[in-house]
């Protein structure tokens, strides 16, 4: 009787028949292979079939390969892995943007003028969070403190070359010199 009413509560608080639905799913791996062979399945067919490497009307060549690249994907660790670690998180950091931009938009945002700067403060809170992001997964699978610590000076060089050359780029279009084609 007790187990009874310790099931009956336990499957209250994890969601009742659809958590046990989810729980069923995760443990036939619908999460950690099938959800990932779908996204990546579905990248790798719609770009090879939108540049049409094998030429138009090849979509079963397409396919073919969308399943072999999807299905090695999901043969190692790292991927499964991966998707759901990025995916939860993806979801946190989304949650927070749509608060930001609510707030944002409700307290500070009065005139066309003002919105206009707003896309650069989005901007700003998408890098924070996706940094942060980036961070956490670069933690779990264990490539963060050491690799920031044994190559930082080439990160923030690589980061101040390409900040130069789009400062460079970005002036070559606005000034009224000449350019050479």
């Amino acid at each position: 009787m007790l187990e009874e009413v310790l099931y009956m509560y336990s499957s209250g608080y994890y969601g009742g028949v659809i958590g046990d639905m989810f729980f069923q799913w995760e443990q036939a791996g619908f999460f950690a292979y099938i959800l990932p062979f779908l996204l990546i399945f579905a990248v790798v067919f719609g770009v090879i079939d939108k540049i049409q490497v094998f030429g138009k009307d090849k979509r079963g060549v397409n396919a073919i390969i969308a399943v072999v690249v999807g299905l090695i994907a999901v043969n190692t660790e790292f991927v499964p892995r991966f998707f759901l670690e990025i995916f939860p998180q993806l979801g946190v950091g989304l949650a927070i943007m749509l608060v930001a931009v609510i707030l944002f938009e409700f307290f500070v945002i009065k005139e066309d003028n003002k919105k206009r700067g707003a896309k650069y403060i989005y901007f700003g809170i998408g890098t924070v969070i996706f940094l942060f992001i980036i961070s956490n997964l670069a933690d779990e699978f264990g490539f963060g403190y050491y690799m920031w610590n044994e190559s930082w000076a080439l990160l923030i060089g690589a980061v101040l070359i390409v900040t130069i050359i789009a400062i460079v780029v970005g002036k070559g279009d606005d000034s009224g010199g000449t350019r050479i084609n």
